[in-house]
């Protein structure tokens, strides 16, 4: 079994002082406690996902969390049945700030909530009617809404700070162009990594104002900072680059997995095309070939089968014939005698 696949925290049952892990390895995903120090999640839903995250982060690895939604506690009750056993952890840890009603597009609101090095949003969306989140209908909307977002949230951001913004990348939603509306708020655009929900234990990702999931196997982790924050030159730093590398921890197992890793994965794996032609012309060939085949020696049996059948049936016709004349012929030989 996969050693991310453990079972979620709400099913576990556990306290939550025997939820964090003894070792000083404090890690999740893309975030490492060595790293960064303050974390801000926008909508969160349920609020699975701060709690995945400080979980993993742990109360003494100096993380702070603020994790935030953009409903009232009350909605986020009534809309989750699983929230009331979240916020009872979340609101249990020292690490962990909860607020609720945080609008992420409203510059004084986000000012007020201080400095982050990580500002996290998964899946941002607008609320459509009967639960059909993101679609074309509301495609204008869920981009004025990135572009509030991407317009503000430098302002919160530290000197290293990151903008994380995990979506679907199918069609419609890989339509809204994410990148580029960052692009137009001043963001670069760093990477983007395939996000892998199995490396946040019990995250569970739900629909607007909904109970229901959605399928988030063609999500992608866009990494955006401002752009005029300067890019080390890598030539020019190798010896304190090479000093980092020895001071990373080696037990780092999970290396991101980005979509161009995906690419050459899948030329690498995958037979060429020509090749594949080939193969499919050959198997269609021979196919057809046999089954050509198969009704000749089918039409020749029967031939044969019914030939057989005539000539047994002639025989006994003039078999017959033949007694049916020598019957006569003695019948006629009586009566003259």
């Amino acid at each position: 079994m996969c050693p991310r696949l453990v079972p979620s925290v709400d099913s576990q049952e556990v306290p939550v002082s025997g939820l964090f892990a003894k070792s000083d390895q404090h890690r999740i995903g893309l975030y490492d406690a060595a790293q960064i120090k303050h974390i801000l999640t926008l909508g969160d839903g349920n609020f699975s996902f701060s709690l995945a995250l400080a979980i993993a982060l742990g109360p003494d690895s100096d993380v702070h969390i603020v994790a935030t939604s953009h409903e009232s506690k009350k909605t986020v009750l009534e809309t989750y049945p699983d929230s009331e056993k979240i916020l009872e952890k979340l609101n249990s840890l020292k690490h962990v700030t909860v607020l609720h009603e945080v609008d992420a597009t409203n510059s004084k609101q986000m000012k007020m909530l201080g400095c982050f090095d990580r500002v996290i949003w998964n899946f941002p969306c607008v609320r459509a009617l009967r639960g059909e989140d993101g679609q074309n209908q509301e495609m204008d909307l869920n981009k004025k809404l990135l572009n509030d977002f991407f317009a503000n949230v430098a302002q919160i951001l530290t000197p290293t700070g990151e903008v994380h913004v995990t979506h679907k990348t199918k069609k419609p939603f890989g339509q809204w162009g994410i990148e580029n509306i960052a692009k137009i708020n001043k963001l670069r655009h760093q990477k983007s990594v395939v996000f892998d929900r199995c490396l946040y234990p019990g995250y569970s990702n739900k629909k607007v104002l909904s109970k229901g999931s959605f399928p988030i196997w063609d999500s992608l982790t866009f990494i955006f900072v401002p752009e005029d924050r300067v890019v080390l030159d890598e030539t020019k730093d190798s010896s304190n680059n090479a000093a980092e590398a020895e001071v990373l921890d080696k037990s780092v197992l999970i290396e991101p997995i980005t979509a161009d890793i995906l690419r050459k994965l899948y030329l690498l794996l995958t037979p060429s095309l020509v090749e594949l032609l080939g193969k499919k012309k050959k198997k269609h060939k021979e196919s057809k070939s046999s089954s050509h085949g198969g009704n000749i020696l089918g039409v020749n049996d029967k031939c044969v089968h019914r030939d057989g059948i005539s000539s047994k049936s002639n025989n006994k016709r003039k078999q017959c014939a033949s007694d049916h004349i020598e019957r006569r012929k003695r019948k006629k030989g009586s009566r003259e005698y």
